[in-house]
C-alpha cells in the first residue's frame, strides 16, 4: 500500500502522544504542513507530515528544563527514533553531522522542539526505550518539585 504523505505520518503522532501523556502542560504546534523550510526553497519534513512541534519555552524556567531534557532524550534515542534531525534552542542535532552545535536557521526554535523523522522510520511507532527515558525523566522531575517544596 502506498504512503500518503500529505497528512501526519505514525511516528511523530506517536511520539506526541508519548510526549503528552508525560508532560500534558505541553502544547502540540503540528505535524503535516505543506510548506518549504523557513527562508528556503526545500520541502519541510512537515510537508510529507514527518516532523513533531513541541510547544515549549526557553523564556519559562520549568518548560526550558523539561526542553533541555526532552531534547537530550530524542538524541540519545535517535536511532530508535529514527529521526533525522531535532532542534531546539537555537541548537540543532541530525543524522548526518551530529551534534548538537549552533543552529543558525530563520526560527531559533526557542518556543518548541521540532522532531524530524526520516520517511522509512516516519512509519514506526514503538519506542521502548524512549518510553521509559521519558518517563523517568518526568519521575525525576516530579521527585525534585517535591523536595524544592519541602527545603524550600
Amino acid at each position: 500500500m502506498a504512503i500518503d504523505w500529505n497528512k501526519p505520518q505514525p511516528a511523530p503522532k506517536a511520539l506526541w502522544k508519548l510526549v503528552h501523556t508525560n508532560f500534558p502542560s505541553l502544547r502540540f504546534l503540528g505535524i503535516y504542513n505543506n510548506r518549504n523550510v523557513r527562508g528556503g526553497a526545500t520541502p519541510s519534513a512537515h510537508a510529507e507530515g514527518r516532523a513533531l512541534d513541541i510547544g515549549i519555552l526557553v523564556t519559562i524556567p520549568l518548560e526550558k528544563e523539561i526542553g533541555d531534557g526532552l531534547f537530550k532524550i530524542f538524541i540519545d534515542n535517535a536511532t530508535e527514533l529514527g529521526i533525522e534531525h531535532a532542534i531546539w534552542n537555537k541548537q540543532i542535532w541530525s543524522t548526518t553531522k551530529g551534534g548538537p552545535r549552533n543552529y543558525k536557521g530563520a526560527d531559533p526554535h526557542t518556543n518548541h522542539i521540532h522532531v524530524a523523522f526520516s520517511q522509512a522510520t516516519s512509519q514506526t511507532t514503538n519506542f521502548p526505550k524512549t518510553s521509559f527515558a521519558i518517563a523517568a525523566f518526568r519521575s525525576g522531575l516530579d521527585d525534585l518539585k517535591k523536595y524544592r517544596r519541602t527545603v524550600g
